[in-house]
């Protein structure tokens, strides 16, 4: 005998057809089973305002507003959406206009363990120069140099580190570390957790410093990022310490070594040839010198 199914007004909803895609990828995929709702609003919202190839370019900061979530967890929402393949992760491009020219950003970060108070400093390039004069740049910051430095395995500071063997340390970055005293600690391939307070901190930058900011010049970012050291991120209680980098900074500065030492020259000499136009290439740039040249 057939059971006939009864209408319920009450329950009766209609979907544009547009619209048709929902039923494919949040309800026959199960997403509305195992995801949770703050994951299903993330993703209406970013197939809503995404255009004809499927790119977003609200930032972390608009969807917080949009969705009322803290970037906490706006991240696991969209961490659910990565996991369930509804959308592709694509790591952001920071860039400054130099010149008439656009340049990619990168940016430095070092934290203290004890305190975790944090410098950070963006740069054009990942070069061996860049790298010391980072490091410069972030002793003078804290007024001090800490006792150990532990890096990842990066080529500006680690030449090669076998499994099971001790790392190779770069010759000049061996000279840096003597010349302020001290030493070099290197993780362990493809440990980067052995270093997690910058990875975190890396992370803390890109979510509240850099999301939603509109870039100009390297040195109005720099300015920028430096007062944000010094009235956001290292003023702020820590998740972990419960207390402010700065106080916790105050009964850690002793135990740093003073800057007393000449500070390191981290520049790279290198010869150009002069062409017969009187211009000299460096950086994939141009540059005028004397005809006497």
């Amino acid at each position: 005998m057939m059971q006939k199914k009864i209408l319920r007004p009450d329950r009766l909803r209609q979907v544009p057809a547009q619209f048709s895609w929902l039923d494919q990828r949040l309800v026959r995929e199960n997403f509305l089973r195992h995801g949770q709702p703050t994951a299903w609003a993330l993703y209406l919202v970013l197939v809503t305002v995404a255009d004809a190839q499927g790119l977003s370019y609200y930032s972390d900061a608009t969807l917080s507003r949009l969705l009322q979530l803290d970037t906490l967890h706006l991240a696991r929402a969209r961490q659910q959406l990565i996991a369930g393949d509804l959308v592709a992760y694509q790591k952001p491009l920071y860039q400054v206009l130099v010149g008439h020219t656009r340049r990619r950003l990168s940016f430095f970060v070092m934290v203290l363990c004890y305190s975790r108070r944090l410098y950070v400093q963006f740069t054009l390039a990942q070069t061996q120069e860049h790298f010391l004069a980072c490091h410069q740049r972030a002793f003078e910051y804290f007024n001090g140099v800490t006792s150990e430095v532990i890096v990842d395995n990066c080529k500006t500071a680690i030449l090669s580190h076998p499994v099971g063997q001790p790392a190779v340390q770069h010759p000049r970055y061996l000279d840096f570390a003597r010349h302020y005293g001290f030493a070099i600690k290197a993780c362990r391939p493809r440990k980067a957790h052995e270093k997690g307070r910058v990875e975190k901190a890396v992370h803390y930058v890109k979510q509240n410093f850099l999301a939603g900011l509109q870039l100009s010049s390297l040195e109005a970012l720099n300015a920028a990022a430096s007062r944000w050291l010094d009235q956001v991120a290292n003023v702020r209680v820590h998740g972990e310490t419960h207390q402010t980098p700065q106080e916790l900074f105050a009964a850690e500065q002793s135990a740093l070594q003073p800057l007393t030492v000449k500070p390191y020259e981290p520049a790279v000499l290198q010869t150009v040839l002069v062409s017969s136009r009187c211009r000299v290439t460096f950086d994939t740039n141009r540059y005028s010198v004397p005809p006497a040249f």
